[in-house]
């Protein structure tokens, strides 16, 4: 009883603290000294409680912080430091927040986790369930992978998981996404939409689907912050066994994970805007 007083107690202090950080920060009026002094003040309030609760106090924090995710990830990563992680606490970190004002940094969320955490780095099966997890319940993932301050390679991380997880298509797929992969021909025609910038960096995304159509909803997709007039539809044909993975809820489109270092004579059809096609081939 005394420590279920203790905790409400700290979660009321945890909170206070967060309050205030993010408010001089939206505000403009916090220096580096005002602001370390109240980090280290939620690091003492979670570490002062232990595995037990000191993972409630987090999940309180993360809330506060987690919308101003680019102006507090500092913080948030010296609270996650040498974290012991597991799915149930990823995956309550990964959706800590309102839902739109943190769906946009979750795939940020997790390749903080990936460098702070004291296991997941080396946790192949852990990694697969929480990147899983990022990835389909974000957006804009080009766009974010921009603002890490860490070294993350999409492509080399895929690369990593296929080397320690070489049966994922077997063991890790839901019943849904299992019967989709396995309905599919040995070779097969992908389609992904992509803006202009994602074209000419050669960093294409992981995410394919077999409908063209379905495709070029992405060309110009509002939540990936698209510049310009100019998008692509890219098209290859890829083998089944190729495939990273089949991601998707249960009744819902799956997507078609494709590592790009698996890309090969990809074309390109230009997207002038939303409604009208120029049939121009690229290869």
């Amino acid at each position: 009883m005394e420590s279920e007083l203790n905790i409400e107690e700290e979660l009321k202090k945890s909170t206070t603290v967060c309050e205030k950080i993010v408010d001089m920060i939206n505000n403009k009026e916090e220096t580096t000294n005002e602001v370390n002094i109240l980090r280290d003040q939620l690091i003492n309030i979670n570490k002062s409680f232990g595995e037990r609760y000191g993972n409630k106090i987090l999940r309180n924090d993360m809330d506060f912080l987690l919308p101003n995710f680019l102006k507090t990830h500092q913080i948030i990563a010296e609270l996650c430091k040498n974290l012991q992680l597991t799915e149930n606490l990823g995956n309550n970190l990964l959706y800590c927040g309102l839902l739109d004002e943190c769906r946009p940094y979750r795939m940020l969320i997790f390749v903080l986790l990936l460098n702070e955490t004291a296991n997941l780095k080396n946790d192949a099966d852990l990694g697969y369930c929480l990147f899983r997890e990022a990835y389909l319940m974000t957006d804009n993932i080009y766009g974010q992978l921009q603002n890490t301050t860490y070294s993350f390679v999409l492509k080399d991380y895929l690369t990593r998981l296929e080397t320690s997880l070489p049966n994922i298509k077997t063991n890790k797929l839901t019943s849904e996404e299992a019967m989709f992969y396995n309905n599919l021909s040995n070779k097969i025609k992908v389609f992904r939409g992509m803006c202009d910038a994602e074209k000419q960096s050669k960093e294409y995304g992981i995410s394919w689907t077999l409908d063209k159509k379905y495709a070029q909803n992405y060309v110009f997709y509002k939540k990936n912050k698209v510049i310009g007039n100019v998008g692509w539809i890219a098209e290859m044909e890829i083998d089944k066994n190729d495939i990273f993975a089949v991601w998707g809820a249960d009744g819902r489109e799956k997507e078609i994970v494709i590592n790009p270092k698996k890309c090969k004579n990809v074309t390109f059809t230009n997207v002038s805007n939303p409604n009208t096609l120029s049939f121009v081939i690229e290869h």
